[in-house]
């Protein structure tokens, strides 16, 4: 017998494999079936309450003189209402010279952070909005020009009913004599 085996070693090793193989392959249907935790219908039901709603915010930007206006810039975005920040980024890298040698940059132009939240039938907008520019500083011919910068922030939070504009902000201009006004809309897409 002990001949038999050892003669046959490889082909019983063989059909050994093959019964193991065929009775996984006939049990993954089965396990393929079976529902994960992730998949089972509680779950199910608390992924879709967090989903998210997706809105586009329309900004309008105007800018008054003399209760007339002379400028008008739209901006929108999608975002999310998950609590997390959206941002509109338009601008330049200003060189800043630090001394005889080295040069500093600085970020200088429109900036908008935004985030959304539900609050029942409205809608919950928190908003930063900050300009900077580079101001036309008066010097003597031959003196070494070292730019100074003008930044002006708002922070604006505020509830809003979805899909009717609403002035968030209304402010003279530092620079000037201008006045800013900050319309919002929020729309839900989905």
């Amino acid at each position: 017998m002990k001949k038999y085996a050892r003669e046959n070693l490889p082909r019983i090793t063989t059909l050994l494999l093959a019964a193991l193989m065929l009775a996984a392959a006939g049990s993954a249907p089965a396990l393929a079936q079976t529902p994960s935790p992730s998949e089972l219908p509680e779950k199910q039901a608390e992924k879709s309450a967090k989903r998210t709603s997706l809105y586009r915010v329309n900004f309008v930007f105007r800018e008054m003189e003399d209760g007339k206006r002379i400028n008008e810039r739209n901006f929108s975005m999608l975002i999310e209402e998950d609590g997390n920040n959206s941002s509109f980024r338009i601008g330049d890298r200003v060189p800043l010279r630090v001394d005889d040698k080295n040069l500093q940059y600085a970020d200088v132009g429109f900036n908008l952070d935004c985030r959304l939240t539900e609050k029942g039938s409205l809608v919950e907008i928190d908003t930063t909005i900050e300009f900077s520019n580079v101001a036309s500083p008066e010097v003597p011919n031959n003196v070494p020009l070292t730019p100074t910068l003008r930044q002006t922030k708002y922070r604006v939070r505020t509830l809003v009913q979805a899909g009717k504009p609403t002035l968030i902000l209304s402010a003279d201009r530092v620079e000037n004599k201008h006045r800013l006004e900050i319309e919002v809309m929020a729309v839900k897409v989905v």
